[in-house]
Protein backbone atom coordinates (compact mmCIF):
# COMPACT_ATOMS: atom_id res chain seq x y z
CA UNK A 1 0.00 0.00 0.00
CA UNK A 2 3.09 2.27 -0.33
CA UNK A 3 3.08 3.45 3.29
CA UNK A 4 6.10 5.76 2.91
CA UNK A 5 4.50 7.49 -0.07
CA UNK A 6 1.27 7.93 1.89
CA UNK A 7 3.13 9.44 4.86
CA UNK A 8 4.91 11.88 2.55
CA UNK A 9 1.53 13.03 1.20
CA UNK A 10 0.22 13.28 4.74
CA UNK A 11 2.93 15.80 5.64
CA UNK A 12 3.03 17.88 2.46
CA UNK A 13 -0.59 18.33 1.36
CA UNK A 14 -3.37 20.45 2.82
CA UNK A 15 -6.54 18.39 3.09
CA UNK A 16 -10.20 19.31 2.93
CA UNK A 17 -10.91 16.85 5.74
CA UNK A 18 -8.64 15.17 8.28
CA UNK A 19 -10.39 12.20 9.89
CA UNK A 20 -9.06 10.99 13.24
CA UNK A 21 -10.19 7.44 13.95
CA UNK A 22 -10.21 4.39 11.71
CA UNK A 23 -13.21 2.57 13.06
CA UNK A 24 -16.25 2.03 10.88
CA UNK A 25 -17.60 5.58 11.32
CA UNK A 26 -14.30 7.29 10.50
CA UNK A 27 -13.67 5.05 7.51
CA UNK A 28 -17.22 5.70 6.34
CA UNK A 29 -16.54 9.45 6.46
CA UNK A 30 -13.28 9.04 4.53
CA UNK A 31 -14.91 6.89 1.85
CA UNK A 32 -17.88 9.23 1.41
CA UNK A 33 -15.66 12.32 1.16
CA UNK A 34 -13.24 10.63 -1.26
CA UNK A 35 -16.12 9.55 -3.51
CA UNK A 36 -17.19 13.21 -3.65
CA UNK A 37 -13.71 14.18 -4.89
CA UNK A 38 -12.49 15.82 -1.68
CA UNK A 39 -8.89 15.70 -0.44
CA UNK A 40 -9.06 13.38 2.54
CA UNK A 41 -6.61 12.06 5.12
CA UNK A 42 -7.48 9.48 7.76
CA UNK A 43 -5.25 8.35 10.61
CA UNK A 44 -5.86 5.54 13.11
CA UNK A 45 -3.71 4.90 16.19
CA UNK A 46 -4.02 1.11 15.86
CA UNK A 47 -5.23 -1.13 13.07
CA UNK A 48 -8.41 -0.26 11.20
CA UNK A 49 -11.41 -1.46 13.18
CA UNK A 50 -9.22 -2.63 16.06
CA UNK A 51 -11.46 -1.04 18.69
CA UNK A 52 -15.22 -1.29 19.07
CA UNK A 53 -15.88 -1.75 15.34
CA UNK A 54 -14.46 -5.29 15.21
CA UNK A 55 -16.05 -6.31 18.52
CA UNK A 56 -19.66 -5.93 17.44
CA UNK A 57 -22.38 -8.55 17.22
CA UNK A 58 -21.48 -8.96 13.51
CA UNK A 59 -25.03 -7.87 12.66
CA UNK A 60 -26.29 -5.35 10.14
CA UNK A 61 -29.72 -5.14 11.65
CA UNK A 62 -32.72 -2.98 12.29
CA UNK A 63 -32.29 -3.32 16.03
CA UNK A 64 -35.38 -5.25 17.06
CA UNK A 65 -34.44 -4.89 20.74
CA UNK A 66 -34.57 -1.09 20.45
CA UNK A 67 -38.34 -1.32 20.00
CA UNK A 68 -38.53 -2.35 23.66
CA UNK A 69 -37.17 1.08 24.64
CA UNK A 70 -39.24 2.94 22.00
CA UNK A 71 -36.23 3.99 19.89
CA UNK A 72 -38.35 4.00 16.74
CA UNK A 73 -36.21 6.52 14.84
CA UNK A 74 -33.04 4.45 15.12
CA UNK A 75 -34.91 1.26 14.13
CA UNK A 76 -36.34 2.95 11.03
CA UNK A 77 -32.92 4.34 10.03
CA UNK A 78 -31.25 1.00 10.72
CA UNK A 79 -33.70 -1.00 8.62
CA UNK A 80 -33.14 1.33 5.65
CA UNK A 81 -29.36 1.15 6.07
CA UNK A 82 -29.44 -2.63 6.36
CA UNK A 83 -31.17 -2.83 2.99
CA UNK A 84 -28.57 -0.50 1.42
CA UNK A 85 -25.67 -2.58 2.78
CA UNK A 86 -27.19 -5.77 1.37
CA UNK A 87 -27.06 -4.11 -2.07
CA UNK A 88 -23.65 -2.42 -1.96
CA UNK A 89 -21.69 -5.22 -0.25
CA UNK A 90 -23.43 -8.55 -1.03
CA UNK A 91 -20.21 -10.57 -0.68
CA UNK A 92 -19.84 -9.63 2.97
CA UNK A 93 -23.33 -8.58 4.12
CA UNK A 94 -25.62 -11.61 3.95
CA UNK A 95 -29.28 -12.15 4.88
CA UNK A 96 -29.89 -14.33 7.93
CA UNK A 97 -33.12 -15.56 9.52
CA UNK A 98 -33.64 -15.42 13.27
CA UNK A 99 -35.89 -17.59 15.42
CA UNK A 100 -37.35 -16.02 18.58
CA UNK A 101 -38.62 -18.68 21.02
CA UNK A 102 -41.11 -17.48 23.63
CA UNK A 103 -41.97 -19.03 26.98
CA UNK A 104 -44.89 -18.62 29.38
CA UNK A 105 -43.86 -16.21 32.10
CA UNK A 106 -41.23 -14.45 30.00
CA UNK A 107 -40.49 -10.82 30.84
CA UNK A 108 -41.51 -9.88 27.28
CA UNK A 109 -44.77 -11.57 26.26
CA UNK A 110 -45.26 -13.43 22.99
CA UNK A 111 -47.95 -11.06 21.71
CA UNK A 112 -45.63 -8.08 22.25
CA UNK A 113 -42.79 -9.78 20.37
CA UNK A 114 -45.09 -10.58 17.43
CA UNK A 115 -46.31 -6.97 17.44
CA UNK A 116 -42.69 -5.84 17.37
CA UNK A 117 -42.00 -8.11 14.41
CA UNK A 118 -44.94 -6.61 12.55
CA UNK A 119 -43.57 -3.10 13.20
CA UNK A 120 -40.18 -4.35 11.98
CA UNK A 121 -41.79 -5.52 8.72
CA UNK A 122 -43.58 -2.19 8.42
CA UNK A 123 -40.33 -0.24 8.81
CA UNK A 124 -38.78 -2.51 6.16
CA UNK A 125 -41.64 -1.58 3.81
CA UNK A 126 -42.11 -5.36 3.60
CA UNK A 127 -39.02 -5.59 1.33
CA UNK A 128 -37.36 -8.44 3.26
CA UNK A 129 -39.19 -11.74 3.82
CA UNK A 130 -42.01 -11.04 6.29
CA UNK A 131 -41.94 -12.43 9.80
CA UNK A 132 -43.77 -15.65 10.66
CA UNK A 133 -45.64 -16.73 13.77
CA UNK A 134 -44.25 -20.16 14.73
CA UNK A 135 -45.99 -22.87 16.74
CA UNK A 136 -44.26 -24.76 19.53
CA UNK A 137 -44.01 -27.80 17.24
CA UNK A 138 -42.37 -25.80 14.43
CA UNK A 139 -39.94 -24.11 16.83
CA UNK A 140 -38.79 -27.50 18.13
CA UNK A 141 -38.37 -28.80 14.58
CA UNK A 142 -36.03 -25.90 13.89
CA UNK A 143 -34.33 -25.84 17.31
CA UNK A 144 -34.62 -29.35 18.81
CA UNK A 145 -32.28 -28.56 21.72
CA UNK A 146 -34.60 -25.90 23.17
CA UNK A 147 -36.17 -26.43 26.57
CA UNK A 148 -39.74 -27.70 26.00
CA UNK A 149 -41.11 -26.65 29.39
CA UNK A 150 -43.33 -23.52 29.09
CA UNK A 151 -42.34 -23.05 25.42
CA UNK A 152 -45.35 -21.59 23.61
CA UNK A 153 -44.03 -20.91 20.11
CA UNK A 154 -42.31 -17.82 18.79
CA UNK A 155 -41.47 -15.94 15.64
CA UNK A 156 -39.15 -15.91 12.63
CA UNK A 157 -37.75 -12.78 10.97
CA UNK A 158 -34.95 -11.69 8.62
CA UNK A 159 -31.91 -9.45 9.22
CA UNK A 160 -28.30 -9.45 7.99
CA UNK A 161 -24.89 -10.57 9.19
CA UNK A 162 -21.38 -9.40 8.30
CA UNK A 163 -17.67 -9.55 9.07
CA UNK A 164 -17.30 -6.22 10.88
CA UNK A 165 -13.49 -6.03 10.66
CA UNK A 166 -13.60 -6.64 6.91
CA UNK A 167 -16.41 -4.13 6.49
CA UNK A 168 -14.00 -1.60 8.01
CA UNK A 169 -11.22 -2.82 5.72
CA UNK A 170 -13.18 -2.54 2.47
CA UNK A 171 -14.26 0.99 3.41
CA UNK A 172 -10.55 1.79 3.90
CA UNK A 173 -9.76 0.24 0.51
CA UNK A 174 -12.58 2.19 -1.16
CA UNK A 175 -11.36 5.49 0.32
CA UNK A 176 -7.75 4.73 -0.69
CA UNK A 177 -8.72 3.71 -4.23
CA UNK A 178 -10.60 7.00 -4.60
CA UNK A 179 -7.58 9.11 -3.66
CA UNK A 180 -7.71 9.38 0.13
CA UNK A 181 -4.56 9.09 2.25
CA UNK A 182 -5.39 6.24 4.64
CA UNK A 183 -2.92 5.21 7.35
CA UNK A 184 -3.09 2.97 10.39
CA UNK A 185 -0.70 3.12 13.36
CA UNK A 186 -0.58 6.93 13.26
CA UNK A 187 -1.69 8.38 16.61
CA UNK A 188 -3.11 11.89 16.88
CA UNK A 189 -1.54 13.69 19.84
CA UNK A 190 -2.92 17.21 19.59
CA UNK A 191 -5.17 19.43 17.47
CA UNK A 192 -4.14 23.09 17.09
CA UNK A 193 -5.88 25.96 15.32
CA UNK A 194 -3.64 27.87 12.90
CA UNK A 195 -4.62 30.97 10.93
CA UNK A 196 -6.49 29.29 8.07
CA UNK A 197 -6.16 25.60 8.84
CA UNK A 198 -6.14 23.00 11.55
CA UNK A 199 -2.87 21.33 12.52
CA UNK A 200 -2.96 17.74 13.76
CA UNK A 201 0.22 16.72 15.58
CA UNK A 202 0.64 12.96 15.33
CA UNK A 203 3.12 10.13 15.80
CA UNK A 204 3.97 7.31 13.40
CA UNK A 205 3.99 4.33 15.78
CA UNK A 206 5.75 2.10 13.24
CA UNK A 207 8.76 4.37 12.64
CA UNK A 208 8.51 6.28 15.95
CA UNK A 209 8.47 9.66 14.18
CA UNK A 210 6.50 12.86 14.73
CA UNK A 211 4.18 13.99 11.92
CA UNK A 212 2.29 17.23 11.23
CA UNK A 213 -0.92 17.15 9.16
CA UNK A 214 -2.83 20.22 7.98
CA UNK A 215 -6.40 20.52 6.81
CA UNK A 216 -9.34 22.87 6.48
CA UNK A 217 -11.52 20.73 8.74
CA UNK A 218 -10.97 17.97 11.30
CA UNK A 219 -13.43 15.21 12.17
CA UNK A 220 -12.75 13.33 15.40
CA UNK A 221 -14.35 9.89 15.26
CA UNK A 222 -12.09 8.48 17.96
CA UNK A 223 -14.78 6.51 19.80
CA UNK A 224 -13.89 5.76 23.40
CA UNK A 225 -10.66 7.79 23.03
CA UNK A 226 -12.49 11.05 22.22
CA UNK A 227 -12.01 12.62 25.66
CA UNK A 228 -8.30 11.75 25.68
CA UNK A 229 -7.78 13.46 22.33
CA UNK A 230 -9.97 16.52 22.92
CA UNK A 231 -8.98 17.07 26.54
CA UNK A 232 -8.62 20.85 25.96
CA UNK A 233 -12.14 21.20 24.58
CA UNK A 234 -14.77 22.07 27.18
CA UNK A 235 -17.67 21.59 24.78
CA UNK A 236 -17.15 17.86 24.19
CA UNK A 237 -20.52 16.16 24.86
CA UNK A 238 -20.84 13.81 27.83
CA UNK A 239 -19.93 10.21 27.06
CA UNK A 240 -20.88 7.02 28.88
CA UNK A 241 -19.00 3.80 28.18
CA UNK A 242 -20.96 0.56 27.82
CA UNK A 243 -19.21 -2.78 27.42
CA UNK A 244 -20.64 -5.46 25.14
CA UNK A 245 -19.19 -8.95 25.67
CA UNK A 246 -19.50 -12.11 23.58
CA UNK A 247 -18.77 -15.80 23.99
CA UNK A 248 -17.49 -18.04 21.20
CA UNK A 249 -18.50 -21.72 21.01
CA UNK A 250 -17.84 -24.37 18.34
CA UNK A 251 -20.30 -24.34 15.46
CA UNK A 252 -23.63 -25.78 16.65
CA UNK A 253 -25.88 -25.04 13.67
CA UNK A 254 -25.71 -23.08 10.39
CA UNK A 255 -29.01 -21.97 8.92
CA UNK A 256 -30.35 -19.30 11.28
CA UNK A 257 -29.71 -17.33 14.44
CA UNK A 258 -31.70 -17.20 17.66
CA UNK A 259 -32.73 -14.13 19.64
CA UNK A 260 -34.35 -14.12 23.05
CA UNK A 261 -35.28 -11.78 25.90
CA UNK A 262 -33.21 -11.69 29.05
CA UNK A 263 -35.18 -12.49 32.19
CA UNK A 264 -32.99 -10.81 34.81
CA UNK A 265 -32.73 -7.43 33.09
CA UNK A 266 -33.91 -5.43 30.07
CA UNK A 267 -32.58 -6.26 26.65
CA UNK A 268 -31.96 -9.55 24.97
CA UNK A 269 -29.36 -11.95 23.68
CA UNK A 270 -28.62 -13.78 20.49
CA UNK A 271 -26.98 -16.98 19.32
CA UNK A 272 -25.45 -16.59 15.87
CA UNK A 273 -23.81 -19.04 13.45
CA UNK A 274 -20.84 -17.02 12.17
CA UNK A 275 -18.12 -18.42 9.92
CA UNK A 276 -17.28 -21.76 11.61
CA UNK A 277 -18.19 -20.79 15.19
CA UNK A 278 -21.25 -19.87 17.27
CA UNK A 279 -21.40 -16.40 18.83
CA UNK A 280 -23.38 -15.63 21.98
CA UNK A 281 -23.96 -12.06 23.13
CA UNK A 282 -24.29 -9.44 24.36
CA UNK A 283 -24.01 -7.46 27.57
CA UNK A 284 -24.67 -3.79 28.21
CA UNK A 285 -22.77 -2.76 31.34
CA UNK A 286 -21.18 0.51 32.40
CA UNK A 287 -17.41 0.33 31.87
CA UNK A 288 -14.80 2.48 33.59
CA UNK A 289 -11.57 0.86 32.36
CA UNK A 290 -11.20 1.47 28.63
CA UNK A 291 -7.64 0.10 28.74
CA UNK A 292 -9.11 -3.43 28.95
CA UNK A 293 -11.64 -2.83 26.19
CA UNK A 294 -11.17 -6.17 24.43
CA UNK A 295 -11.22 -8.35 27.56
CA UNK A 296 -14.48 -9.95 28.68
CA UNK A 297 -15.13 -9.62 32.44
CA UNK A 298 -15.73 -12.85 34.35
CA UNK A 299 -19.18 -11.65 35.44
CA UNK A 300 -20.17 -11.15 31.77
CA UNK A 301 -19.07 -14.70 30.94
CA UNK A 302 -21.14 -16.00 33.83
CA UNK A 303 -24.20 -13.92 32.89
CA UNK A 304 -24.19 -14.86 29.19
CA UNK A 305 -23.64 -18.54 29.95
CA UNK A 306 -26.46 -18.57 32.52
CA UNK A 307 -28.92 -16.84 30.17
CA UNK A 308 -28.22 -19.11 27.19
CA UNK A 309 -28.49 -22.24 29.32
CA UNK A 310 -31.93 -21.09 30.45
CA UNK A 311 -33.06 -21.84 26.87
CA UNK A 312 -31.53 -25.29 26.64
CA UNK A 313 -33.16 -28.62 27.32
CA UNK A 314 -29.71 -29.94 28.19
CA UNK A 315 -27.17 -27.79 30.02
CA UNK A 316 -24.41 -29.66 28.19
CA UNK A 317 -25.41 -28.15 24.81
CA UNK A 318 -23.56 -24.93 25.68
CA UNK A 319 -21.31 -26.34 28.40
CA UNK A 320 -18.89 -23.86 29.94
CA UNK A 321 -15.87 -25.97 29.03
CA UNK A 322 -16.83 -25.55 25.35
CA UNK A 323 -16.20 -21.78 25.40
CA UNK A 324 -13.22 -21.42 23.08
CA UNK A 325 -12.85 -17.63 23.00
CA UNK A 326 -14.40 -14.35 24.08
CA UNK A 327 -14.31 -10.81 22.77
CA UNK A 328 -15.64 -7.47 23.94
CA UNK A 329 -15.93 -3.88 22.84
CA UNK A 330 -16.90 -0.58 24.41
CA UNK A 331 -19.76 1.49 23.07
CA UNK A 332 -19.30 5.25 23.52
CA UNK A 333 -22.83 6.51 24.23
CA UNK A 334 -23.81 10.16 23.98
CA UNK A 335 -25.77 11.24 27.05
CA UNK A 336 -27.61 14.46 27.84
CA UNK A 337 -29.16 15.52 31.16
CA UNK A 338 -32.28 13.39 30.57
CA UNK A 339 -30.27 10.30 29.61
CA UNK A 340 -28.20 10.41 32.83
CA UNK A 341 -31.24 9.28 34.83
CA UNK A 342 -31.93 6.26 32.61
CA UNK A 343 -30.81 2.66 32.88
CA UNK A 344 -27.95 1.95 30.50
CA UNK A 345 -30.15 -0.30 28.31
CA UNK A 346 -32.57 2.63 27.85
CA UNK A 347 -29.93 5.11 26.67
CA UNK A 348 -30.31 5.94 22.99
CA UNK A 349 -27.94 4.40 20.45
CA UNK A 350 -28.25 7.47 18.25
CA UNK A 351 -25.13 9.39 17.30
CA UNK A 352 -24.27 13.01 18.06
CA UNK A 353 -22.45 15.27 15.57
CA UNK A 354 -21.11 18.39 17.29
CA UNK A 355 -19.01 21.29 15.98
CA UNK A 356 -16.75 22.33 18.87
CA UNK A 357 -15.09 25.16 16.97
CA UNK A 358 -15.21 26.30 13.36
CA UNK A 359 -14.15 23.28 11.33
CA UNK A 360 -13.55 20.97 14.33
CA UNK A 361 -16.26 18.32 14.44
CA UNK A 362 -16.64 15.48 16.92
CA UNK A 363 -18.85 12.43 16.40
CA UNK A 364 -20.01 10.32 19.35
CA UNK A 365 -22.11 7.16 19.35
CA UNK A 366 -23.70 5.35 16.46
CA UNK A 367 -23.79 1.68 15.55
CA UNK A 368 -22.27 -0.51 12.86
CA UNK A 369 -25.47 -0.61 10.80
CA UNK A 370 -25.87 3.17 10.48
CA UNK A 371 -22.24 4.11 9.76
CA UNK A 372 -22.98 5.09 6.14
CA UNK A 373 -25.78 7.49 7.10
CA UNK A 374 -23.67 9.02 9.88
CA UNK A 375 -20.83 9.58 7.40
CA UNK A 376 -23.19 11.18 4.89
CA UNK A 377 -24.44 13.67 7.48
CA UNK A 378 -20.88 14.60 8.51
CA UNK A 379 -19.68 15.14 4.93
CA UNK A 380 -22.88 17.02 4.00
CA UNK A 381 -22.24 19.40 6.90
CA UNK A 382 -18.62 20.01 5.90
CA UNK A 383 -19.24 20.49 2.17
CA UNK A 384 -22.11 22.92 2.67
CA UNK A 385 -20.86 24.93 5.64
CA UNK A 386 -17.07 24.94 5.30
CA UNK A 387 -16.07 24.02 1.76
CA UNK A 388 -19.02 25.84 0.18
CA UNK A 389 -19.52 23.18 -2.46
CA UNK A 390 -22.41 20.87 -3.26
CA UNK A 391 -21.51 17.34 -4.24
CA UNK A 392 -23.99 14.51 -3.90
CA UNK A 393 -23.37 11.54 -1.66
CA UNK A 394 -22.80 8.35 -3.67
CA UNK A 395 -22.42 5.74 -0.94
CA UNK A 396 -26.02 4.55 -1.13
CA UNK A 397 -25.32 3.11 -4.58
CA UNK A 398 -21.52 2.86 -4.99
CA UNK A 399 -20.60 -0.75 -4.34
CA UNK A 400 -17.82 -1.63 -1.94
CA UNK A 401 -14.60 -3.44 -2.97
CA UNK A 402 -15.29 -7.13 -3.48
CA UNK A 403 -18.83 -6.41 -4.64
CA UNK A 404 -18.04 -3.65 -7.14
CA UNK A 405 -19.43 -5.30 -10.27
CA UNK A 406 -22.73 -4.92 -12.09
CA UNK A 407 -23.90 -8.49 -11.50
CA UNK A 408 -22.32 -9.92 -8.36
CA UNK A 409 -24.09 -13.30 -8.50
CA UNK A 410 -22.83 -13.90 -12.04
CA UNK A 411 -19.26 -12.99 -11.04
CA UNK A 412 -19.43 -15.20 -7.98
CA UNK A 413 -20.37 -18.21 -10.11
CA UNK A 414 -17.54 -17.45 -12.54
CA UNK A 415 -14.97 -17.24 -9.73
CA UNK A 416 -16.16 -20.43 -8.05
CA UNK A 417 -15.92 -22.24 -11.39
CA UNK A 418 -12.35 -21.01 -11.87
CA UNK A 419 -11.38 -22.06 -8.33
CA UNK A 420 -12.79 -25.51 -9.07
CA UNK A 421 -10.71 -25.73 -12.26
CA UNK A 422 -7.62 -24.97 -10.15
CA UNK A 423 -8.49 -27.87 -7.82
CA UNK A 424 -9.06 -25.53 -4.88
CA UNK A 425 -11.01 -27.51 -2.27
CA UNK A 426 -14.73 -26.52 -1.99
CA UNK A 427 -14.34 -25.45 1.67
CA UNK A 428 -11.48 -23.14 0.68
CA UNK A 429 -13.36 -21.80 -2.35
CA UNK A 430 -16.39 -20.97 -0.21
CA UNK A 431 -14.18 -19.23 2.34
CA UNK A 432 -12.44 -17.21 -0.37
CA UNK A 433 -15.58 -15.92 -2.08
CA UNK A 434 -17.30 -15.06 1.22
CA UNK A 435 -14.23 -13.21 2.46
CA UNK A 436 -12.94 -11.32 -0.57
CA UNK A 437 -15.75 -11.37 -3.12
CA UNK A 438 -14.49 -10.43 -6.57
CA UNK A 439 -11.06 -9.58 -5.12
CA UNK A 440 -10.46 -13.34 -5.17
CA UNK A 441 -9.31 -12.71 -8.76
CA UNK A 442 -6.12 -11.17 -7.34
CA UNK A 443 -5.57 -14.19 -5.09
CA UNK A 444 -6.07 -16.46 -8.10
CA UNK A 445 -3.36 -14.51 -9.97
CA UNK A 446 -0.95 -15.04 -7.06
CA UNK A 447 -1.73 -18.77 -6.90
CA UNK A 448 -1.32 -19.22 -10.67
CA UNK A 449 2.04 -17.47 -10.61
CA UNK A 450 3.22 -19.73 -7.78
CA UNK A 451 1.11 -22.95 -7.62
CA UNK A 452 2.44 -23.98 -4.19
CA UNK A 453 0.48 -21.05 -2.73
CA UNK A 454 -2.77 -22.92 -3.51
CA UNK A 455 -2.05 -25.08 -0.45
CA UNK A 456 -3.67 -24.44 2.91
CA UNK A 457 -1.58 -22.80 5.62
CA UNK A 458 -2.88 -25.58 7.90
CA UNK A 459 -4.94 -28.68 7.14
CA UNK A 460 -7.37 -27.59 9.87
CA UNK A 461 -8.10 -24.18 8.32
CA UNK A 462 -9.63 -23.16 4.95
CA UNK A 463 -7.09 -20.33 4.46
CA UNK A 464 -4.68 -20.80 1.55
CA UNK A 465 -1.13 -19.45 1.38
CA UNK A 466 -1.90 -17.04 -1.48
CA UNK A 467 -4.25 -15.16 0.85
CA UNK A 468 -1.40 -14.13 3.13
CA UNK A 469 0.53 -12.77 0.14
CA UNK A 470 -2.57 -10.85 -0.92
CA UNK A 471 -3.13 -9.43 2.57
CA UNK A 472 0.45 -8.19 2.86
CA UNK A 473 0.20 -6.42 -0.51
CA UNK A 474 -3.36 -5.06 -0.35
CA UNK A 475 -4.81 -4.97 3.16
CA UNK A 476 -2.78 -2.44 5.20
CA UNK A 477 -1.17 -5.20 7.31
CA UNK A 478 1.52 -3.93 9.70
CA UNK A 479 1.57 -6.47 12.55
CA UNK A 480 0.98 -10.14 13.29
CA UNK A 481 -2.22 -9.38 15.22
CA UNK A 482 -3.63 -7.56 12.18
CA UNK A 483 -3.64 -10.93 10.41
CA UNK A 484 -4.38 -13.29 13.31
CA UNK A 485 -7.31 -11.25 14.62
CA UNK A 486 -8.93 -8.91 12.11
CA UNK A 487 -7.99 -10.36 8.70
CA UNK A 488 -8.52 -14.06 9.51
CA UNK A 489 -10.21 -14.31 12.95
CA UNK A 490 -7.87 -17.19 13.80
CA UNK A 491 -7.91 -15.93 17.41
CA UNK A 492 -11.48 -17.24 17.77
CA UNK A 493 -10.57 -20.79 16.71
CA UNK A 494 -10.30 -23.59 19.27
CA UNK A 495 -6.49 -23.53 18.94
CA UNK A 496 -6.39 -19.73 18.38
CA UNK A 497 -4.52 -20.30 15.13
CA UNK A 498 -1.33 -21.50 16.80
CA UNK A 499 -0.89 -24.07 14.01
CA UNK A 500 -0.70 -21.17 11.54
CA UNK A 501 1.66 -18.92 13.50
CA UNK A 502 4.90 -20.22 12.01
CA UNK A 503 3.80 -19.76 8.41
CA UNK A 504 2.19 -16.34 8.92
CA UNK A 505 5.02 -14.97 11.05
CA UNK A 506 7.60 -16.13 8.48
CA UNK A 507 5.71 -14.35 5.69
CA UNK A 508 5.54 -11.18 7.76
CA UNK A 509 9.23 -11.44 8.72
CA UNK A 510 10.16 -11.56 5.02
CA UNK A 511 8.08 -8.42 4.50
CA UNK A 512 9.93 -6.68 7.35
CA UNK A 513 13.27 -7.69 5.82
CA UNK A 514 12.50 -5.43 2.84
CA UNK A 515 12.90 -2.45 5.20
CA UNK A 516 15.03 -3.77 8.06
CA UNK A 517 17.98 -6.07 8.72
CA UNK A 518 17.26 -9.78 9.24
CA UNK A 519 18.10 -9.40 12.93
CA UNK A 520 15.71 -6.48 13.38
CA UNK A 521 12.93 -8.24 11.44
CA UNK A 522 13.32 -11.37 13.57
CA UNK A 523 13.28 -9.28 16.75
CA UNK A 524 10.06 -7.53 15.66
CA UNK A 525 8.33 -10.84 14.89
CA UNK A 526 9.44 -12.42 18.17
CA UNK A 527 8.03 -9.50 20.14
CA UNK A 528 4.73 -9.77 18.27
CA UNK A 529 4.54 -13.53 18.87
CA UNK A 530 4.96 -12.91 22.60
CA UNK A 531 2.28 -10.19 22.50
CA UNK A 532 -0.23 -12.43 20.70
CA UNK A 533 0.34 -15.35 23.07
CA UNK A 534 -0.06 -13.03 26.09
CA UNK A 535 -3.37 -11.77 24.67
CA UNK A 536 -4.61 -15.36 24.27
CA UNK A 537 -3.40 -16.26 27.77
CA UNK A 538 -5.32 -13.35 29.34
CA UNK A 539 -8.46 -14.39 27.46
CA UNK A 540 -8.15 -18.03 28.56
CA UNK A 541 -7.68 -17.04 32.20
CA UNK A 542 -10.99 -15.14 32.09
CA UNK A 543 -12.74 -18.17 30.59
CA UNK A 544 -11.26 -20.66 33.04
CA UNK A 545 -11.82 -18.65 36.22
Amino acid sequence: MHRNRQIQKLQTEIFDIIVIGGGINGLGVARDAALRGLKVALIEKGDFGSGTSSASAKLIHGGLRYLETYQFKIVLESVKERNIQLKVAPHIVKPIHFVIPTFKGDRVKKWLILLGLYVYDLFSMFKRPRHKNLSKKRILELVPWLKKEKLNGGGLYCDAITDDARLCLINAQAAYENGAVILNYIQAKDIVREKDNWLVCAKDKIENKEIEIRGRTVVSVAGVWTKNLLYKEEKVPSILFSKGSHLVFPQKFKDFGITYSYQSRKGGGYIIPWKNVTLIGTTDNICDNIEEANLTPKEDIEFLHKEVNRLCGKSSFFAKDQIQATFAGIRPLFIDKKEKEKEITDISREYKITELEKGLIVVIGGKLTTYRLLAKKVVDKITKKHLKIRRKCLTHKAKLPGSDVENYEKEEKRILKELESMNIEPICASHLINTYGTRVDKIIEIAKEKPSLKDRISQNKPIIKAEIEYMLANEFVETLEDIMIRRTWLNLEQDHGFDCLDYISNCLRKEYEKKHSKEKATEMINQQLISYKEYISKMEKRINY
